[in-house]
């Protein structure tokens, strides 16, 4: 801020000297116009009149004047106008940062807490008493143990057996290895050699570019199988279990050409 306000204060000042340069421009031209049309220092030199004499004509000879215009340059004209002279700019004051004070932080005084003097207590000397004499305590007589009457026996009641439940055994399938015949019909056997199925499972058979030869469902018992057939295509042919996320895949032989007899 202080560096835009000393180059705003340099501008102004220019312009006000430009503007006092401008306005005695008209001064110096009116001064040397009177300087060339100011009067010449010498006067014209008048006609002598002529007296009348005795006898003549009473005439009176008027001196003529005819006015002229004589330029006079002084010697006094002032020299040429000087150059204005080269402006000057000052450098501009650079504002030192003003280092910032930074408080000191003395450290706190902690009061020293000497330790308390804790007295020595001596011991005592305690005499020492002898026991008495031990004296024979008499001696007690136990009687003999009765027998308590054995208690009438009761019988336990037996717990009754609770049935285990029995785990089921949960479906495990499997796919055996395609077949493809030279007519293209693929097959697939799905077996499960775990617990039988509670609910179906789809399945869907595809060729190399995605598209369904066959689908549907399949529900098997324990140690149960299935053999599916479709008529496929050459290329590589697709059994999928959806559910289960299993495929199994054959790929059928492209026809060879049989070449012609000669």
């Amino acid at each position: 801020m202080r560096v835009e306000a000393a180059s705003r204060r340099q501008r102004t000042i220019q312009i006000v000297l430009v503007i006092i340069c401008l306005a005695t421009l008209p001064c110096y031209c009116v001064g040397f116009g009177l300087l060339a049309l100011a009067p010449h220092n010498g006067r014209s030199t008048p006609t002598p009149q002529t007296l009348p004499q005795s006898g003549a004509t009473n005439t009176l000879a008027l001196p003529s004047l005819r006015p002229t215009i004589t330029f006079i340059i002084g010697t006094n004209i002032p020299g040429p106008l000087q150059p204005t002279p080269t402006q000057i700019n000052l450098p501009i004051g650079t504002i030192a940062p003003i280092p910032t004070w930074t408080p000191v932080f003395f450290p706190t005084w902690t009061p020293f807490v000497f330790p308390t003097w804790t007295p020595f207590v001596f011991p005592t000397n305690t005499p020492f008493v002898l026991p008495p004499t031990s004296t024979p305590p008499p001696p007690t007589v136990t009687p003999f143990p009765t027998e308590a009457p054995s208690a009438t026996p009761t019988e336990t009641p037996t717990e009754t057996p609770t049935e285990m439940a029995v785990p089921t055994a949960l479906p495990q399938l499997g796919i055996l290895p395609g077949v493809c015949d030279q007519s293209y019909t693929v097959s697939f056997t799905v077996v499960n050699t775990g617990g039988g199925m509670s609910e179906p499972e789809n399945y869907v058979i595809t060729d190399q570019n995605g598209a369904a030869l066959d689908q549907g469902t399949i529900l098997l018992g324990a140690g149960e199988n299935i053999l599916i057939t479709a008529t496929g295509s050459p290329g590589l042919v697709t059994f999928t279990l959806i559910a289960a996320l299993q495929t199994s895949s054959i790929s059928c032989p492209l026809p060879t050409e049989t070449p012609p007899s000669p």
